[in-house]
């Protein structure tokens, strides 16, 4: 039964009038207007603020300042190169991302000086 209800769905929805009606949705897509500040009101601003508690030739570690948790960033990690080497006590923004393993540190790319 339910294949035969199927067969008379996909019918209406292959009619002549629905295709004529799906068609007619974008119909009016030219005339809407162009809403140009709308990604700078939807944009959610994900970096956060830290400071660098220890660095090595290699790595760096970096404390969240609103929710204190510790991450971990190195050269590769960057995709500015004025962002390495990173000295200890400066104040630095960084974009968060979970760690790949877990139990490991989560990571902060992009990290600005």
């Amino acid at each position: 039964l339910s294949v035969i209800d199927n067969d008379k769905l996909m019918g209406i929805a292959c009619s002549k009038h629905t295709l004529w009606r799906s068609k007619m949705l974008a119909s009016g897509l030219p005339s809407v207007p162009d809403i140009t500040e709308w990604k700078e009101r939807h944009e959610i601003n994900t970096r956060r603020q830290g400071e660098v508690v220890s660095v090595t030739a290699d790595y760096a570690i970096i404390r969240c300042k609103k929710s204190h948790l510790v991450f971990y960033t190195n050269k590769s990690m960057q995709k500015r190169r004025k962002a390495w080497p990173l000295t200890v006590g400066i104040d630095v923004t960084f974009i968060p991302k979970p760690a790949p393993v877990q139990g490991n540190r989560p990571n902060a790319t992009q990290v600005k000086q």
